[in-house]
C-alpha cells in the first residue's frame, strides 16, 4: 500500500469517527435537550411518528411475554378499571 492510499484510508476512518460522534452528540442534544415536542395534542413528523410508534410496539412485544388479556369483562371488571 502507498503513501496515497494509506493517507486516503486514514482519512476515510478519521472522516467515519467524527460522522459517528457527531451523531451521537445530536442524539444526545435531542433527547436530553427536550428539542423534540412528543406531546400527544400535536401531530409529529412522520419519521417522529414512525419511531415513537416502533419503539412502542417493540417495548410492548418484548415484555409482554404470554400475557393474555382476558377473554370477557364483566361489570366488576369494568367498574374497578373506572376513575
Amino acid at each position: 500500500m502507498n503513501d496515497s492510499h494509506r493517507s486516503l484510508s486514514v482519512g476515510v476512518v478519521i472522516g467515519l469517527i467524527v460522522a459517528a460522534l457527531t451523531g451521537i452528540v445530536i442524539l444526545l442534544l435531542v433527547t436530553y435537550g427536550g428539542i423534540y415536542n412528543i406531546a400527544a395534542s400535536e401531530d409529529h413528523t412522520s419519521f417522529g411518528r414512525w419511531a415513537l410508534t416502533t419503539t412502542m410496539k417493540n417495548s410492548i412485544q418484548s415484555r409482554a411475554g404470554s400475557m393474555k388479556a382476558p377473554g370477557n369483562f364483566s361489570d366488576q371488571m369494568v367498574a374497578a378499571g373506572a376513575p
